[in-house]
């Protein structure tokens, strides 16, 4: 066994160590970054790990991610969520699948709005299983269609999985965002799709709504509020007008004008809102801080370049190679959360793919696809337990048994965008900016 092969084999045994240990993600990346430092590489380089802690935590990219979360939140925690729900529910409920449409949908928009997942899937939740339980919809469909929902935060821009891995891999954040537009109507289609199909075929799992022209009015001009707030922070970042930190800031400055134009801008809703935007924003740094400790440390042992040059001289197509890298995000998924895959897993795929040649944009909405299918499957997904808990059921199995159908749409959805790349590359390659 050559000293290479032994140094990548000790890794995996430290990483894995201190994550069975309990550790928090972030911690347990930084603790195995630092003994890396210490015992393979020596030479006193130790030292750089501090300039790297300021270096990152000074990131402009990354100092949009406070503002996001907090435009989200402000939403949330002021109510206007749930009248961004009662908004879509007439727009969606003549199509068959009735008030099942209106999770997904809605968590589109809050993915708009929002940028985390389990934020809005516990939004979407806590509004819609009293509502579907009351009207007898199916139970496994209602969970399913809630937590795939949720999902959607992640890809609909703004994401903050799509700000970490602009921040890591020294990509364009705006074009990543509006990379993600399309693949996230593309989402959206096929799990509505798959939600009618159900109800025709089954009319049982979803009763007919019936709705009056009066209340589709109301919805549209509902949801008027927060969609042109959403079109202008969007817009600024497609148009150059303005960074998507200078968007998100503009964001969350929005949302507080609506909830004071609401009448539910109250001192404790923005106490609530700014704690909960520390909390998550000081856990997304813990991790890039450690994630940053954990690559630098993989890139000095040269294990990427390593790595990257063996998958490389495989007798595979590219696409078969990348194959196994959707099979490793998926196994990741079933035990990690979302972001502690994407920085854990970025220092070893992003130089595989981009020597396959593939866009480094393109590969961006690619994992993060495949870390949303994460969230919904077993043992750990967390959007699921999210729904699991909101609908006090004593067994998870029924939700877990919902949520699988719209996670194989997913794989289908990164079958999609292997076969048509164009789907996220075109409307970044138009940005004016």
């Amino acid at each position: 066994m050559d000293s290479m092969a032994l140094a990548a084999i000790v890794v995996a045994v430290l990483l894995f160590g201190f994550l069975l240990s309990g550790m928090w993600v972030g911690l347990a990346l930084a603790s195995a970054g630092i003994f890396i430092f210490l015992f393979l590489i020596g030479d006193n380089q130790i030292a750089m790990l501090g300039r790297l802690q300021f270096n990152q935590a000074n990131s402009f990219v990354l100092s949009a991610v406070p503002f996001f979360i907090f435009m989200g939140y402000v939403l949330i925690n002021s109510g206007l969520s749930d009248m961004v729900y009662d908004s879509v529910t007439p727009l969606v409920s003549f199509i068959p699948g009735g008030l099942l449409h209106t999770n997904v949908v809605a968590g589109s928009v809050f993915g708009a709005t929002c940028g985390t997942s389990t934020a809005g899937t516990a939004a979407v939740g806590a509004l819609a299983i009293p509502q579907l339980r009351k009207r007898n919809y199916d139970k496994k469909l209602t969970y399913g269609s809630i937590a795939a929902g949720g999902t959607m935060s992640a890809l609909i821009p703004p994401s903050l999985t799509f700000i970490v891995y602009g921040a890591m891999v020294n990509e364009s954040v705006g074009k990543l965002f509006i990379a993600g537009i399309l693949p996230g109507v593309l989402m959206t289609v096929l799990f509505m799709t798959y939600i009618a199909t159900r109800a025709i075929t089954n009319p049982a799992v979803a009763p007919k709504e019936t709705v009056d022209k009066a209340r589709l009015v109301r919805g549209l001009v509902g949801l008027l509020p927060v969609g042109l707030m959403v079109v202008l922070v969007l817009g600024a970042i497609y148009a150059g007008v303005a960074t998507p930190t200078e968007a998100a800031a503009m964001g969350g400055v929005g949302a507080l004008i609506l909830a004071a134009g609401y009448k539910r801008l109250t001192w404790r809703v923005f106490k609530t809102t700014t704690l909960d935007t520390v909390k998550l924003t000081s856990m997304v740094m813990i991790l890039v801080v450690g994630a940053i400790y954990f690559s630098m440390a993989l890139s000095i042992l040269r294990l990427p370049s390593m790595l990257t040059a063996w998958l490389v001289s495989l007798p595979f197509h590219r696409m078969t190679i990348f194959a196994f890298v959707i099979v490793f995000y998926i196994v990741l998924g079933m035990f990690m959360e979302g972001t502690a895959i994407l920085l854990l897993s970025l220092p070893l795929t992003f130089p595989v793919a981009m020597s396959l040649g593939f866009d480094p944009v393109w590969f961006g909405v690619m994992v993060t696809v495949l870390i949303q299918v994460g969230l919904l499957t077993p043992p750990f997904g967390m959007d699921v337990f999210i729904v699991h808990k909101l609908s006090g059921d004593q067994d998870i199995v029924p939700a877990f048994r919902g949520a699988f159908p719209f996670m194989l749409l997913m794989l289908v959805t990164a079958v999609i965008l292997m076969i048509w790349p164009d789907i996220a590359t075109w409307l970044p390659s138009k940005m004016i900016g």
